[in-house]
């Protein structure tokens, strides 16, 4: 064989190994490329849950305020204005009360690039419970004080449900969407609520948390507040009161069109308070129904909470020396759970 020639079986032999790495190479890399392309695609969805309960629990919304009118909102978001490191009951509150906002509808829509979601939503809970044992006369019993963890909730306070962008509240619609989706994905956060309600003047009949928060120093005794109710008319109110560990009754009467309004505060132990006001108005000294406690190495847990209403006119509830100065917001535990999935 002279030089620089080959056999043509040698070239044969080469051009067919040449041929099958380059089938392997390229084999290999569509494999790759579609490993990737499903990682990439994993990993952008996995992202879509985390970045929606993250602006949600780290962006105060805009405006900041929001929550005081809904109609304002560009882009939702619960987290406090006044601390960096909490959430706000308020706005959280709002959200729920107002889900069939267009403007908070379309916002959490956004955040979760349309698609399917359930937001369940577990608040811990604190409870007054009373017993009504008899309305003529009137007689209240406080039964006992409940707390409960949200870690300790089976089931969520709040849920909050899109589907194909429409509100659901059906479980069995819920569920059944789950299981048919092509993927689904799962987060929760655990945060903390700065809880602080309070109204300098508030109709009752529109809320059923009327006050909520912390007492740092005692109520001055000369600070009061007063509960007003129709002219007219006869009737009572029921407020569930908790006063640092212990639960209360406050009870408004009106016997008669005619009569005067009396308010009466009742303990767990069964001592009574009473008041006497006019035809519409009777005036309670806030020390009365939150009592003195050591101010230098504790703090106070208070709430009220509307328990029966049978006045069909307005109520008004007015605080009369600023007891909002000196009520802080509550922390609290609360949990997100967070499921995403596309049909």
């Amino acid at each position: 064989m002279r030089r620089a020639q080959i056999f043509s079986l040698d070239a044969l032999l080469s051009m067919v190994l040449v041929i099958m790495v380059l089938g392997v190479v390229l084999n290999t890399s569509e494999t790759i490329t579609t490993e990737i392309t499903d990682l990439v695609g994993w990993y952008n969805r996995a992202n879509l849950a985390n970045n929606m309960l993250d602006v949600l629990t780290k962006s105060p919304g805009e405006p900041e305020n929001w929550e005081l009118n809904v109609s304002t909102l560009k882009s939702i978001g619960l987290r406090s204005n006044e601390y960096a490191y909490a959430d706000d009951y308020i706005k959280l509150i709002t959200l729920v009360k107002n889900i069939n906002s267009s403007n908070i509808r379309s916002s959490l829509l956004n955040l979760s690039s349309h698609r399917n979601f359930q937001l369940n939503i577990y608040l811990t809970n604190i409870s007054v419970d009373l017993n009504v044992i008899s309305t003529s006369p009137l007689n209240v019993q406080v039964v006992n004080v409940s707390y409960v963890y949200a870690s300790n909730l089976s089931k969520p306070t709040f849920n909050i449900t899109f589907i194909n962008g429409s509100l659901v509240t059906n479980e069995g619609i819920i569920n059944s969407s789950k299981s048919n989706a092509r993927w689904i994905l799962y987060q929760h956060k655990n945060i903390i609520l700065a809880r602080r309600v309070y109204y300098a003047q508030v109709n009752i009949s529109q809320h059923h948390e009327i006050l909520s928060g912390i007492l740092k120093n005692n109520v001055p005794p000369y600070s009061m507040f007063e509960i007003d109710v129709p002219l007219n008319e006869a009737g009572h109110i029921i407020f569930s009161v908790l006063d640092g560990n212990q639960g209360k009754a406050l009870v408004i009467q009106k016997k008669s069109a005619t009569s005067n309004v009396n308010a009466t505060i009742i303990t767990e132990n069964n001592s009574v308070i009473s008041y006497v006001g006019n035809l519409t108005t009777v005036a309670i000294p806030w020390s009365s129904l939150f009592e003195e406690f050591n101010s230098e190495n504790t703090i106070k847990i208070v709430n009220i909470w509307v328990y029966e209403n049978t006045f069909t006119g307005t109520v008004i509830m007015r605080d009369l020396n600023g007891l909002g100065v000196i009520l802080g917001p509550r922390l609290e535990p609360a949990i997100l759970k967070l499921w995403m999935w596309e049909p």
